[in-house]
């Protein structure tokens, strides 16, 4: 018998490129040339001067941005091989309200497999009942119940939250995903 996992991928940064697509935009409009990398750190204004930093942040529910968003190249078939495999897939987002329902077009659109109801708009991310969250926000890992895997971005290269996994590709996630099915199946199936 192998276990299933309930496992949860944030949308912003894990699975799309938000913030690249967010830049491109807020540089054409501005005569700007910043770059992701100019993040070193989650809240913005620590990073950009305060106008441009409330600028920035509005663009996150723009169309333009929004309607330009890309899945990274590996998100497809690591979300249908987990999904195959008979795991729980959840999508959870800290979506501001204004753009959650393009988000949820979004995501069905690049993940048909999964249902609107795997879909989950939240801000306290250590409330899912998840076994995995994967996630750039090391911030969402604080009091979770869950494995956490932080998917490196600029912004927390020099995180102060623990996380038991860090990757660079979502492929990544699935070997920490099966060594850990196989590991607690062969206990469970030693029982009987």
């Amino acid at each position: 018998m192998l276990i299933k996992y309930r496992v949860c991928f944030d949308c912003d940064n894990v699975l799309n490129d938000l913030t690249a697509k967010m830049l491109t935009v807020y540089n054409a409009r501005n005569g700007t040339d910043y770059a992701p990398d100019v993040f070193q750190h989650y809240d913005m204004e620590r990073c950009v001067p305060p106008d441009a930093a409330k600028d920035m942040t509005l663009l996150f529910t723009d169309d333009e941005v929004l309607g330009g968003l890309e899945p990274p190249p590996d998100a497809y078939d690591v979300l249908f091989f987990l999904h195959k495999e008979g795991h729980e897939v959840f999508i959870a987002s800290n979506t501001d309200y204004r753009a959650a329902e393009r988000k949820a077009v979004y995501l069905l659109r690049c993940f048909p497999f999964l249902t609107p109801e795997r879909i989950i708009f939240i801000a306290n991310k250590p409330l899912l009942g998840v076994d995995f969250l994967i996630d750039d926000d090391p911030g969402n890992f604080k009091n979770g119940l869950f494995t956490r895997i932080l998917r490196t971005q600029p912004w927390n290269t020099a995180s102060e939250v623990s996380f038991d996994h860090r990757i660079d590709r979502l492929n990544e996630v699935i070997p920490i995903i099966m060594e850990r099915q196989k590991a607690e199946s062969a206990r469970a199936n030693s029982l009987f």
